[in-house]
């Protein structure tokens, strides 16, 4: 069908959906031809090349610019097709503020912190999913590893701390990663922590990946025999094990000499392996081992809050659905595990920011109508919205038929 011009001294102007936006994708997304065009200034279409990326915001930044330009000249823009997703950037202003290369600004406030006074540009490190892939945790993450005997998850944990340490150590980014983006890998964390840490990432990191194995060794040992082993232990990896490993100065001795400690009371207590107490230990260690695996794959995502479609290609939607949660369990409740690029979203904007989006959102409605009811501010002062439907039945008929 032809889109034709209006017969006024206004003219219609369209903005294509940011999938028109690639060159070379003619035919996959439907472009408009010179003909359907009819001397219609249509916009955004194959102006991105296929292999570059084009986010919500870089779509939302480029389309504000047109449709300013478009008043400007009398003329009114017609948005037209896509999801709900992209559309609403444009029309409405609910959107976290974000830089001019995309990524959302931190606060003031996280600009007086000292520490990050040395940031550097991590340019030149290789974040390929390869590079991650190096290291033992991001291979074959689709797996999920099986053992019987207390012995075996012995070996798993003792072989997921070595590796995540190694990680730590010796990924070149991690020497790089800002103060700021590392403490908000901890949920919760006060930008004004009590304790000190050490100087650099790596060593934080390597202080609370030895101060968490202590702290859950240690529980697991105090619990040893009892029905609920385990079931007390905080799991998770916290901001507080970063300065008790500092203060400790634990090390890799210190994992390995509770492991075997745990490992010589299974021993003496000589509990057959059908024994619920003995699956209570194993289920213990294995459960520290799940944990050192999603801790390594926050750090991962700290170094990768720009770098979307890597990590999407490194780590399962189960993972990126869970890190989401961990970060905001309230924006996260809502999303599909596939749907990547919001989970990706929600995780990039608390490493970044500090700040869940679900608060973030809320603030924006409530700053808008000045209460608590979720209003969100329209951009334009008047927006018309059409929406093309059909009958379900319809559409698999005519799907059949093409098949």
């Amino acid at each position: 069908m032809k889109r034709r011009k209006r017969r006024t001294t206004t003219e219609l102007e369209y903005l294509m959906f940011f999938d028109k936006v690639y060159k070379g994708l003619d035919v996959a997304t439907n472009k408009a031809t010179s003909e359907e065009m009819d001397g219609v200034p249509h916009h955004m279409m194959g102006t991105v090349d296929w292999r570059d990326e084009c986010n919500v915001h870089q779509y939302r930044n480029e389309a504000l610019k047109i449709i300013q330009d478009i008043f400007s000249r009398g003329n009114v823009p017609v948005v037209v097709g896509g999801t709900s997703y992209y559309i609403e950037s444009i029309i409405y202003d609910n959107l976290v503020q974000v830089s001019a290369d995309g990524e959302p600004e931190p606060d003031v406030a996280d600009d007086e912190d000292e520490q990050d006074d040395d940031e550097q540009d991590d340019d030149g490190d290789d974040l390929s999913v390869g590079a991650f892939r190096e290291y033992a945790m991001f291979r074959n993450v689709n797996d999920v590893p099986t053992v019987h005997t207390v012995i075996g998850a012995k070996r798993l944990y003792a072989d997921a701390m070595a590796e995540a340490v190694r990680f730590a150590q010796t990924m070149a980014a991690v020497g790089r990663l800002p103060f700021r983006r590392y403490r908000n890998t901890f949920v919760g964390v006060d930008s004004r922590v009590a304790e000190p840490w050490p100087p650099t990432v790596a060593e934080c990191e390597t202080a609370a990946l030895y101060a968490h194995g202590v702290r859950v060794l240690d529980a697991v040992a105090r619990s040893f025999g009892q029905p609920d082993v385990g079931l007390d232990v905080r799991y998770e990896v916290t901001a507080a094990d970063v300065a008790v490993g500092y203060r400790e100065r634990y090390g890799l001795a210190d994992i390995q000499s509770r492991l075997n400690g745990i490992q010589t009371t299974v021993k003496a207590a000589d509990f057959a392996v059908t024994d619920e107490r003995y699956d209570n230990v194993r289920d213990a260690l294995c459960r520290a081992h799940a944990e050192l695996q999603m801790r390594t794959q926050r750090l991962a995502l700290a170094l990768l809050v720009d770098q979307e479609r890597t990590a999407v290609d490194l780590l399962t939607p189960a993972a990126l659905k869970a890190h989401a949660a961990y970060f905001d369990p309230v924006a996260a409740s809502a999303l599909h595990p596939h749907n990547t690029r919001k989970l990706f979203r929600t995780i990039q904007i608390y490493l970044v920011q500090g700040k869940q989006k679900s608060k973030l959102f809320e603030e924006q409605r409530t700053r808008v109508s000045g209460s608590d009811v979720p209003v969100v501010a329209l951009r334009f002062k008047e927006v018309h919205m059409l929406w093309l439907t059909c009958d379900a039945l319809i559409l698999m008929t005519f799907n059949s038929l093409y098949q």
